[in-house]
């Protein structure tokens, strides 16, 4: 497993940049996921996951090892550089850039018995008690 120690590497500068910004997620079609059962639901859900980062202290989890086999980059760091990235106060030390899944419009199967619904303003019922 290739191993990264530099704040100043590309990949760790790009999930720091993948926290911090909206527009960037939008951009890329990528967001952060931290945390060994987040980052195993996510995958096994069928999350593809480009990069997976997992400290020294992290590796210790038996979710690492299978995480690993489901990422299609996978990368080792100190648990300093996991703190540095971490939006926790205490890391497990498993974080993951995932793929956002594409959106699909939904569409209606001929001879369906729905109809389709459009909301242009909604009101909610009040019960009186305002």
């Amino acid at each position: 497993m290739e191993r990264l120690t530099s704040r100043e590497n590309a990949l760790i500068k790009e999930y720091r940049k993948l926290c911090g910004s909206r527009k960037r997620r939008e951009e890329t079609g990528c967001f952060v996921l931290e945390g060994a059962r987040l980052v195993l639901d996510a995958a096994e859900s069928g999350i593809p996951l480009r990069t997976l980062l997992v400290s020294d202290d992290g590796a210790r989890y038996p979710e690492a090892e299978k995480l690993a086999g489901m990422a299609r980059r996978c990368l080792s760091i100190p648990n300093e550089l996991a703190a540095y990235i971490s939006e926790t106060e205490h890391p497990q030390g498993i974080f993951a850039v995932g793929e956002m899944p594409k959106a699909e419009p939904l569409t209606m199967q001929a001879g369906s018995d729905l109809l389709p619904v459009s909301f242009t303003h909604l009101t909610l019922p009040t019960s009186g008690l305002v």
